[in-house]
């Protein structure tokens, strides 16, 4: 029998608290490419612009401008 349990529930979450922080960052399942049975031209595109260009910089921009000077 343990004299002290919240002593050693408290040292136990703090170690699992430790060791769980090896999985911040990581990611589970497939990547973006993996996701297709087949090949496409999607994973192609996903592939040139991951070669060009740092993760995130890929995203939608959107792009504001009167009509007028559209035409």
């Amino acid at each position: 029998m343990v004299r002290k349990p919240g002593l050693h529930l408290g040292a136990g979450i703090v170690i699992l608290g430790v060791m769980a922080t090896g999985f911040i960052g990581s990611s589970i399942g497939l990547d973006q490419t993996e996701k297709f049975r087949v090949q496409s031209e999607s994973a192609q595109g996903l592939d040139v612009l991951a070669d060009h260009f740092p993760p995130g910089e890929s995203q939608p921009i959107w792009i504001v401008a009167e009509d007028q000077s559209v035409a």
